[in-house]
């Protein structure tokens, strides 16, 4: 069992968290806006975000980044690509010092066009051999009832890559390693 820390609480995000939760680990959920974690506790379903889904009591939720990554095997950045840099930035002190960082957003940052790899290495550089990057056919709705989705898992450190690997991989949500980091990011925008 892990500690999984899921930075971001739109369909993606709950989707990977009830994932998570399912596969026994300890899951919490950081969310930027304030009602909803009470409102998820409350209703038993993301309703903003992933309506009609049931999320496990089980699931943590908060809109403190440093509850949500106090003792975490795992950070998992699920938010999307116009909100990684700032994202980034108010997480950067409250980051584990040797999890692995997986972020799930795709394209580019419209004002730059840099890539999400790029972004995230200029706002985090005490944790660049930490940073993995998760693409792959996958859907929320898909992932949250679990169905079958193959994602690859690409990160500067290919040990970091395995680490988050082991954590997430299961017979209906397959995760496969690479080093193509570029690839990988550009292969889910396109």
């Amino acid at each position: 069992m892990a500690n999984v820390t899921i930075i971001g609480a739109g369909a993606f995000g709950t989707a990977l968290a009830i994932y998570n939760h399912r596969q026994g680990h300890q899951v919490c959920v950081w969310a930027f806006e304030k009602d909803l974690p009470e409102s998820v506790r409350a209703e038993g379903e993301n309703k903003q975000y992933l309506a009609d889904v049931k999320v496990p009591a089980g699931v943590a939720w908060t809109n403190d980044m440093g509850e949500a990554c106090k003792g975490a095997d795992l950070v998992m950045i699920v938010v999307p690509s116009a909100h990684v840099r700032m994202t980034a930035r108010a997480l950067k002190d409250h980051l584990p010092s040797d999890a692995p960082i997986v972020s799930t957003a795709k394209g580019v940052e419209t004002e730059t066009l840099a890539l999400m790899s790029d972004v995230l290495r200029q706002e985090l550089p005490h944790h660049r051999s930490d940073l993995c990057y998760m693409s792959g056919p996958s859907f929320a709705r898909e992932v949250a009832m679990g169905r079958p989705a193959d994602v690859a898992l690409a990160g500067a450190d290919n040990a970091k890559a395995r680490q988050a690997q082991e954590i997430l991989h299961s017979a209906s949500f397959r995760v496969y390693t690479s080093v193509d980091i570029i690839g990988v990011e550009l292969g889910g925008a396109l």
